[in-house]
């Protein structure tokens, strides 16, 4: 797995905070009650609704890598769009590019 760019920052800035990082990291790409792509997905749907859509694109990504398909990723998007509306769906749009 490639190291999140945060991850490279905290390095420089705060490696005290890395654990912590790192563990919510390996949370969402483990299976546990949820599959890892369901909450992988899940954390892009956030991060769609925050307008962040570098993070939608490396989540949807990572979710692809765990096995989501393309119909569960525009299901994800509907679901952003019937939860925030056209901005956040807008923002989801980065899982396709």
């Amino acid at each position: 797995m490639q190291k999140p760019p945060f991850i490279e920052a905290l390095e420089k800035g705060a490696p005290e905070l890395i654990p912590e990082a790192t563990r919510n990291v390996e949370f969402l790409n483990a299976d546990t009650a949820l599959p890892a792509k369901v909450k992988l997905l899940m954390a892009a749907m956030v991060d769609a609704i925050k307008n962040h859509p570098d993070g939608v694109k490396a989540l949807v990504g990572m979710a692809r890598q765990k096995g989501a398909s393309e119909e569960e990723i525009k299901d994800t998007l509907r679901v952003v769009m019937a939860m925030d509306g056209m901005p956040g769906f807008v923002t989801a749009t980065a899982a396709f590019q």
